[in-house]
């Protein structure tokens, strides 16, 4: 793997691991660990972004550190999260409505 797609692989790993705070969690207390309390306030903070540009400044000049959070991010993959909702019937809603990945509003004919 190239060192561009080693250090975005291994970023894109230590924010979820870092931001679910669940100590107990071991890729959460490996991660704070070998990482410190800096890069845990950014994740108590909600500071992604901030989280993923100096984490990937700090492993472009430490390979050292990006060897070890790539076999972090090996020995404690995040889960994948599936999740499928059906609902019939109307819907009210008030406030906003965020949504990622696929999402079907009307009718699916895909029952096949």
């Amino acid at each position: 793997m190239d060192p561009v797609t080693a250090i975005g692989a291994a970023v894109a790993w230590a924010w979820p691991a870092m931001a679910s705070g669940v100590a107990g969690n071991a890729a959460y207390d490996a991660l704070k660990a070998l990482l410190g309390v800096r890069y845990q306030a950014y994740a108590e903070q909600g500071k992604e972004e901030l989280f993923k540009e100096v984490l990937s400044s700090m492993l472009e000049q430490n390979q050292a550190l990006l060897d070890e959070l790539t076999a972090l991010a090996a020995k404690h993959p995040q889960p994948v999260n599936h999740n499928t909702h059906s609902i019939s019937g109307n819907i009210n809603i008030g406030g906003s409505i965020n949504a990622g990945g696929n999402v079907t509003i009307g009718h699916n004919n895909n029952s096949n």
